[in-house]
């Protein structure tokens, strides 16, 4: 019988257009250590890339850790990836980032094993390991930050589809109208222009800006950032959400024990409900 790592950590990276978290992890799922640092996708992801493998070393010596226990690095990023090839293929969030070989980069510049996935599916296992899903045979969920991930975990296991894009929700379409919004890929109508943390934010200043009188009027327009208004429309959202996912917890649509509607530090919203 393999004998399970003891006393290791794990470096997480997830690579965001807007912003990367870094975090360190023991086996047992505890935070020891959690930073955001800006992405500057304009950039390019060669200059990401090292600016990672830097906060990797900040991030252990933070920790108070030896970077000998450090078992593995996990970086998770946004698609459209190739998982097998450890690269990008054509990241809308990340533009001019197409086919960098971003596993083996950041293997050679932190000097550590680079294990590579998608971030929404990395987040569904998280979820599943330690956070809301704990316990449940499966589970999906939905991120929604500078675009929409998702991420399926089946009997234990994530899936990631054929060619990589399994869970690519965010380019579902959900509006066939000839004025439908532009997504960041080029494509209308697309729920990532709609329900993203970005795609919310704009949606709620062309209303304001329009003279809609809603409860969000005064506090966005007291805004001192736009990353701000995803959090406040959320709030306010919420506000009007628990009588029916009371409902639907009672009939067992969803699990009452794997429903995790949250913002993290970086105002990111992440949704969870327990496969079926």
């Amino acid at each position: 019988m393999a004998q399970s790592v003891v006393n290791k950590n794990f470096v997480g990276i997830d690579l965001g257009g807007t912003n990367i978290k870094i975090g360190i992890l023991n086996d047992a799922g505890e935070k020891l250590y959690y930073r955001t640092i800006p992405t500057y996708v304009e950039r390019g992801a060669d200059s990401a890339t090292h600016r990672m493998a830097e906060a990797v070393e900040e991030a252990i010596e933070a920790a108070g850790i030896k970077r000998e226990d450090v078992a593995q690095v996990g970086l998770g990023s946004p698609g459209t990836l190739d998982l097998a090839e450890g690269k990008l293929v054509r990241p809308s969030n990340l533009p001019g980032w197409d086919f960098y070989p971003i596993q083996s980069k950041l293997a050679e510049y932190s000097n550590l094993p680079v294990t590579f996935a998608h971030d929404g599916p990395a987040a569904a296992f998280a979820e599943y390991w330690v956070g809301a899903g704990k316990g449940e045979p499966g589970l999906i969920v939905l991120t929604l930050g500078t675009g929409v991930g998702c991420g399926i975990v089946l009997d234990g296991h994530v899936w990631n589809g054929i060619h990589s894009h399994g869970g690519e929700a965010g380019h579902n379409i959900i509006d066939t109208s000839e004025n439908a919004r532009l997504c960041k890929c080029g494509q209308r109508g697309h729920l990532e222009a709609y329900a993203s943390a970005t795609g919310v934010a704009n949606r709620t200043i062309e209303y304001v800006e329009a003279e809609f009188k809603t409860s969000l009027t005064e506090r966005v327009r007291a805004r001192k950032r736009n990353d701000e208004i995803p959090k406040m429309v959320f709030e306010e959202a919420e506000k009007g959400t628990s009588s029916p996912f009371a409902s639907l917890k009672r009939r067992r649509a969803i699990s009452p024990t794997a429903w995790s509607p949250s913002f993290t530090r970086s105002t990111r919203p992440a949704f969870c409900s327990a496969a079926p």
